[in-house]
Order: C-alpha cells, then sequence, then structure tokens
C-alpha cells in the first residue's frame, strides 16, 4: 500500500492506494496519530485508489473518527470505489462516517475552510 499527503485548505488529505489491511493498520495508525497529535483535525482519506480494506482498516478509520470528534474535528472518507463502498455498506458503517464522492464536496463538509 502507499500513502500520500497534501493539504487543502488547512485540511489534511491522505490518499492511500493499494490494500488496506492487517499487515499495514499499524503504520496508518501512527502516520494519522502524528497527524492528530501535530493539531490536524480536519482529516481527508481520499480511497479512490484503494482497492481492499479489512477489518483492521476500518478499525483504523473507527478510531481515528472517534480521536478527532473528541477534539471537535472530523474525517471524512473521500471518492469510495464499488467495492470498497460495499464493505462499508455490508458492516452497516456508511452512516457513521461522512462519505463523499468528490473534492467539490469538502466545502459542504467544512465550510469554514471555504
Amino acid at each position: 500500500m502507499q500513502m500520500t499527503k497534501r493539504s487543502k485548505n488547512n485540511i489534511e488529505i491522505l490518499s492511500l492506494k493499494g490494500d488496506f489491511d492487517l499487515s499495514n493498520a499499524k503504520v496508518v495508525k501512527t502516520i494519522l496519530d502524528k497527524e492528530i497529535t501535530a493539531g490536524k483535525i480536519n482529516l481527508v482519506m481520499d480511497l479512490s485508489a484503494l482497492n481492499y480494506i479489512d477489518s483492521s482498516g476500518i478499525g483504523v478509520f473507527i478510531n481515528t473518527m472517534t480521536t478527532l470528534r473528541g477534539k471537535q474535528g472530523k474525517l471524512v472518507l473521500l471518492g469510495m470505489n464499488p467495492n470498497i463502498h460495499r464493505i462499508f455498506e455490508m458492516t452497516k458503517l456508511l452512516s457513521f462516517f461522512v462519505i463523499i464522492q468528490n473534492e467539490d464536496e469538502l466545502s459542504k463538509v467544512f465550510p469554514e475552510n471555504f
């Protein structure tokens, strides 16, 4: 799996490419924890190039979202492909997360930044 990071209007966008599973969940969690420790409380995970996610990857997202909510921040999942969307649908997590399809929708989620 590959991860890249960029900023847009004081929002961190982290893109995942490949498979997000037990083999790399700890690394991703460490990176997200460092972002939060650095004061980044609005995080977007771009999943458009993600091929697969297992329960450990979903657990990292749940943990991160819970932490950010405690700091009045948000975790947004961006650009899920149909396979990833189906996994979130099967686990009944679609309504648990803020999910958007493209970056144009960021202004609705983070109006204070646009």
